[in-house]
């Protein structure tokens, strides 16, 4: 699909985050990878504090410290392992730590994202965390001045998983 029929398609991104990253986003006017965010929380911890590593799967969801800020990340438990065939140069530490240098988008139009982002919403909106819904205009995305270039894919980044013990094939 060319990107002017995928942009008439799905005119509108989305992106989910805590309610608590508000305040931060409205001052940086930016969203940051959980890879930049993580760096960045190590960089300003005490000497001898641990830091959530860079490609550590996390089992349940952190809460980073920048500033005068606090970041919470979500837990990447959906991120199957035994659900994932690597390529021979690729290992779980690699692909974690791709995942987390990203900044996932749900694709959608003006009413909502699509039927799997909506049951990605609801999801997220049964755990314990208020959950914020950012919309974007794809074409924002795809044309940002001064950022890499956005990449699209067939797949959310975090969603391998198992159905009935079997691998879902994706892409």
């Amino acid at each position: 699909m060319d990107q002017d029929t995928f942009l008439a398609l799905r005119p509108f991104a989305y992106h989910t985050t805590s309610a608590r990253h508000l305040e931060s986003l409205r001052e940086t006017r930016q969203l940051q990878s959980a890879a930049r965010l993580i760096a960045r929380a190590a960089a300003e911890a005490p000497t001898g504090t641990e830091a959530d590593p860079q490609a550590s799967r996390r089992l349940k969801p952190i809460t980073l410290h920048i500033g005068v800020h606090q970041v919470y990340l979500r837990d990447q438990r959906g991120l199957e392992p035994s659900a994932i065939r690597f390529d021979a140069d690729w290992d779980l530490a690699r692909f974690v730590a791709h995942v987390n240098g990203l900044v996932s988008f749900w694709p959608g139009t003006e009413s909502g994202p699509t039927d799997m982002g909506r049951r990605h919403w609801e999801r997220l909106r049964s755990a314990a965390e208020p959950l914020v819904v950012l919309r974007v205009p794809t074409h924002d995305l795809l044309h940002a001045e001064g950022q890499p270039g956005a990449q699209v894919s067939r797949c959310h980044s975090g969603a391998a998983h198992l159905r009935q013990g079997r691998r879902v094939e994706r892409g």
